[in-house]
């Protein structure tokens, strides 16, 4: 190994060093060395096998200190107040910060794209008839659903080390049942049954019941097949149709709780004199990170538990 890779070795392991006396002191006196240990020799193979090795090692190492980092001192004020020595499992904690990130990344990058990024003058020009007049409408909420899908598909797979073939199954899956979700809503949407329905809340005090309860059948529709696809990438028609009412249950939950908090400190007058766009992206944000960490979490605690019966079996 050359001067070069020697000073980069020393040096990784010196500022792994230093966060890791961010941890609580009894952590550190049993674990520190260990981890020390480790980490050298992750970075050395992964030296070996090439910089892109690195960059994934580096890249889980950074995500994972924070959420470690929280659970071991939540885990010391248990144990001085409560006096239980109960360690959490870092997966389910990993995947909720993947899947919050991904999702949130995804429906950032279509907010700035829909206000930034127009089409062209003819996409919205000639006589188009009603089925390619319904196509054009249709076409940028697909791409939408396309882009948050794959994204938050392939974040979970890297959540839980999955093979790369994993991940490309899960993006493919999820991007495809988002596209149908997509369309599906939108064939709810134009039905008068269900406008009649969300037109009798819009009236004095039922306005905000009624845009929270649109966010969450959107969210449950979305997260249905979100849920379906994850499943299927990782067992089959078995696992699709088992994960996908938890896809529904975190969807509904995080989209309804995000576009709540928007609604009640809009109500509050907190947002009197700002513009639309960043009250959009501020909704945007908090139902793209409750629907991401709650899907996430579940996500991590189902590849948790098949671990241990795996485990299990085998002993």
């Amino acid at each position: 190994m050359g001067s070069p890779m020697t000073f980069f070795l020393r040096l990784m392991e010196g500022i792994y060093s230093g966060l890791l006396r961010l941890y609580p002191r009894k952590f550190q006196q049993e674990f520190r060395e260990e981890m020390q240990g480790v980490f050298a020799s992750a970075v050395q193979e992964a030296l070996r096998t090439g910089w892109l090795a690195l960059l994934q090692l580096l890249f889980f190492e950074l995500l994972d200190f924070p959420i470690t980092l929280a659970i071991e001192h939540f885990s010391q004020w248990r144990r001085e107040w409560s006096m239980k020595d109960t360690r959490h499992e870092i997966r389910p904690f990993r995947s909720a910060a993947l899947g919050a990130l991904g999702l949130l990344v995804g429906l950032l990058i279509v907010m700035w794209e829909s206000k930034y990024l127009v089409l062209p003058d003819w996409w919205y020009q000639g006589g188009f008839g009603t089925p390619l007049a319904l196509l054009r409408e249709l076409i940028p909420a697909v791409l939408t659903s396309a882009l948050t899908g794959g994204l938050l598909g392939l974040m979970l797979c890297l959540s839980v080390s999955a093979k790369a073939r994993l991940a490309l199954r899960a993006c493919l899956l999820v991007t495809g049942l988002e596209v149908v979700a997509t369309l599906i809503y939108d064939f709810i949407g134009r039905f008068s049954p269900y406008q009649r329905f969300i037109s009798q809340f819009m009236d004095g005090n039922w306005a905000i019941v009624a845009i929270i309860l649109e966010a969450a059948i959107f969210g449950m529709i979305n997260g249905l097949f979100t849920g379906a696809g994850l499943g299927l990438s990782k067992g089959g028609w078995r696992s699709g149709w088992r994960f996908a009412p938890k896809g529904l249950l975190a969807y509904g939950l995080g989209y309804a709780v995000g576009v709540a908090i928007l609604e009640l400190w809009i109500a509050s007058g907190r947002w009197i004199g700002i513009t639309t766009y960043p009250i959009t992206v501020f909704s945007t944000c908090i139902c793209g990170i409750l629907a991401g960490g709650i899907l996430g979490w579940l996500w991590g605690r189902e590849r948790g538990n098949e671990s241990v019966e795996l485990l299990q079996a085998a002993q």
